[in-house]
């Protein structure tokens, strides 16, 4: 069968047009599926609630971890990222920690990240911590002591505390009582006194401050221990008819009120560049005179005394007391501690000196001629408190002057078994008291002078 022209058109334009149709809904199906087949995987979150506590060259990192089944570790690198540790995930556990030791002092950067089965890492958190050291704990103070007292009634020394400075979490105490016994107490930061019970007059209990560097640290760090004497000297002051106490005759030295004030010369050659005379709180006896004679300088040392605002003159023919305490950072020997000194025209130079030798005090006076006596030694420790006076009866004549000397309050006798030696103790134009330390160019040592009184007698200056 023949078909027209026009009809074969007609078939052809509906087959075309059914392939086109068919085409339009196969490459339409074909976007749906690949539409599909594609899945974007969500990132790794990062952790949070980062927390760091410093400790003795180490740190203590804390974190929260994402809520995200995939993560099985965590991973902290330190050190520009050169090192590393890994933390395996605990199952049921949201949170993290590690301790990261040997690190130096100073300050350290950690970086965080958390990771799945396939090593994939999430964004990284930085973290800051503190590791401190022997630094940190070479600048720490210890617990400053207000006022020590050794109670004989009751065999006890009783200790007054400052407060205590921020960062201190306690103290630790040790002394041997009476009996042998050894004690160590843990003294909180907010006890204001703490007694001794059974302690032995004379001798000494030591103590360090505990600190932490904040709250959250999980290290203490330690002062030194210093070591303090407890002495207890039978003494009543002299007081007047109305019970009050009389103040020494010539000198009641106050520390407040400054060297210049107090001594009578305390310039070159006396206190030689870069020493210094000032004053310094101390532990034990509070505001005190500190003689600080630095490594290069030979010497540290007052040249007399003032009395309302005049260099006092010591004359010959009278009778002369001086009471002070006396702590020296070095019992190395030296050349004077105190001295009567001669100046002007003298022949003996010094005539009584208080030096170190061998560990001990020594009390040596000086005759004409260079004749020099030995009277007196007893053990000094550095950094301890001794009580010292010195009883001096001027006179030019070769045995007409005597020394009479009292050691934490108690009289002592001299190499010729007297309490009292008889010599020359005024030389040249004037004699003079001076404290402080002389010699040993190649230590640095400070004496720690308190509470000097000087009076024509034992009881005033005691």
């Amino acid at each position: 069968m023949v078909l027209s022209s026009t009809l074969m058109k007609t078939v052809n334009l509906k087959f075309y047009a059914t392939i086109a149709l068919s085409l339009v809904f196969l490459l339409a199906g074909c976007e749906k599926e690949d539409e599909a087949a594609v899945v974007v995987e969500k990132e790794i979150d990062r952790v949070t609630s980062v927390k760091s506590c410093p400790g003795r060259n180490r740190v203590k990192l804390w974190w929260k971890l994402p809520a995200d089944e995939r993560v099985v570790k965590s991973k902290v690198t330190w050190n520009d990222e050169t090192l590393s540790r890994e933390i395996p995930v605990v199952a049921g556990k949201d949170t993290l920690s590690i301790i990261i030791d040997n690190l130096i002092e100073g300050n350290h950067t950690f970086t965080i990240y958390v990771l799945d089965k396939g090593g994939k890492l999430s964004e990284k958190v930085n973290v800051n911590a503190q590791a401190y050291g022997s630094q940190y704990e070479a600048a720490l103070q210890n617990r400053a002591i207000k006022k020590l007292n050794y109670n004989a009634e009751t065999s006890a020394a009783e200790i007054d505390w400052e407060s205590a400075a921020l960062g201190v979490v306690g103290a630790e105490l040790e002394y041997t009582d009476a009996a042998a016994v050894a004690h160590t107490l843990f003294i909180s930061p907010f006890s204001r006194s703490t007694t001794l019970d059974g302690f032995k007059t004379g001798e000494s209990f030591r103590y360090r401050t505990l600190h932490m560097p904040n709250s959250s640290a999980i290290d203490t760090f330690y002062t030194a221990y210093e070591t303090v004497e407890v002495l207890h000297l039978d003494y009543s002051p002299p007081v007047d008819d109305d019970g009050n106490i009389t103040p020494p005759s010539i000198l009641a030295a106050d520390p407040a009120k400054g060297a210049s004030a107090t001594f009578g010369l305390i310039g070159s050659g006396n206190v030689e560049a870069p020493s210094s005379i000032t004053t310094d709180h101390d532990p034990v006896r509070g505001l005190v005179w500190r003689f600080q004679k630095p490594v290069s300088s030979n010497r540290c040392e007052n040249h007399g005394i003032k009395v309302n605002g005049a260099k006092y003159e010591f004359k010959n023919n009278n009778t002369y007391y001086f009471g002070w305490w006396s702590k020296l950072t070095d019992n190395s020997n030296n050349n004077a501690n105190f001295q009567w000194k001669s100046y002007g025209d003298h022949i003996q130079n010094f005539p009584i000196v208080l030096k170190m030798r061998d560990g001990n005090m020594i009390l040596q006076q000086r005759q004409p001629g260079g004749i020099e006596t030995i009277l007196w030694s007893a053990p000094w420790k550095a950094n301890t408190w001794y009580k010292l006076a010195l009883g001096i009866h001027v006179s030019d004549a070769l045995r007409g002057g005597w020394i009479e000397l009292w050691f934490n309050g108690v009289k002592q006798t001299f190499s010729d078994d007297s309490q009292r030696y008889y010599c020359r103790t005024f030389d040249g134009g004037h004699n003079c008291p001076k404290w402080g330390i002389y010699g040993r160019s190649d230590l640095a040592i400070s004496n720690y002078i308190d509470n000097i009184k000087v009076g024509t007698s034992y009881e005033e200056v005691d």
